[in-house]
């Protein structure tokens, strides 16, 4: 029953369009959840204040992981340093655990994104992404943990900046998103809103000085009505010229300010 269907990878936005003799909007929007996402209707305002969230959540995560990770770093130098030149084993235990602590935070809660969509998408068969990068970063954190314990080397580093590095990516691609679609909104705010219908008499329809005007939103235009746009106006909607001359500016088409 879907009869059009158009996704924005950049602003996150599907317009779908269905014969409701064939299905419904509650088949559309199941069938959507089944493969891992989460439909939800676009308005404007809720839209970019959810953007600013998400933006904001992926700074304080990253933010903790930096700061752990930096942390961490230290103490992988020195546990990389006593591997070549020695180190007692009491202090090995020591930056384990140290390693251990710190490392924690970042792949549970900085990282916390990833396993939910990691867990979705494995729900539905979907391997993203997120999986590679749970399987990264969880296989060396587990496999440390491991190691702590049977006297080998860790990588609790390789976990967490695996998570820090590809946070940072996410924090950018977040930024750039959301100015592409802040410029996209203000470019769609520029269309016309409403359009002027001509209503024409059923006593004489040949008539259009005498029909009279009706200032209509452009959402509720029909097809082969009669619309009146006054000489410098933006043209609402697409449609054929039944005026013999007149003038419109087309700078949006051709560049040119003068009107034609």
């Amino acid at each position: 029953g879907v009869t059009f269907a158009q996704v924005n990878y950049a602003t996150h936005r599907a317009r779908v369009r269905w014969d409701p003799k064939k299905t419904g909007l509650d088949a559309i929007l199941h069938r959507i959840t089944s493969i891992g996402y989460t439909p939800k209707p676009f308005v404007a305002g809720a839209y970019e204040e959810e953007q600013r969230k998400a933006s904001r959540d992926l700074l304080i995560r990253f933010g903790t992981a930096a700061f752990f990770s930096m942390q961490q770093m230290i103490y992988s130098a020195a546990l990389y340093a006593g591997y070549f030149q020695g180190i007692e084993q009491d202090l090995k235990d020591l930056f384990h655990w140290i390693s251990l602590a710190l490392t924690t935070p970042v792949v549970f809660y900085a990282g916390w994104p990833f396993f939910k969509g990691a867990l979705r998408g494995i729900r539905h068969l979907a391997f993203n992404m997120d999986v590679l990068i749970v399987a990264g970063a969880g296989s060396a954190y587990v496999y440390s943990i491991y190691q702590m314990f049977a006297g080998g080397e860790v990588y609790f580093d390789t976990a967490t900046m695996i998570i820090t590095l590809i946070l940072l990516g996410r924090f950018i691609e977040a930024g750039a998103k959301r100015k592409a679609s802040e410029a996209l909104t203000r470019l769609l705010s520029l269309a016309p809103k409403e359009a002027r219908k001509v209503v024409l008499k059923e006593k004489d329809p040949a008539d259009y000085h005498a029909a009279a005007r009706v200032m209509s939103p452009v959402t509720a235009i029909q097809p082969a009505e009669l619309l009146e746009v006054l000489p410098g106006e933006k043209i609402p909607l697409d449609g054929v010229d039944r005026s013999a001359a007149s003038e419109t500016d087309e700078t949006m088409l051709t560049g040119e300010s003068p009107p034609d």
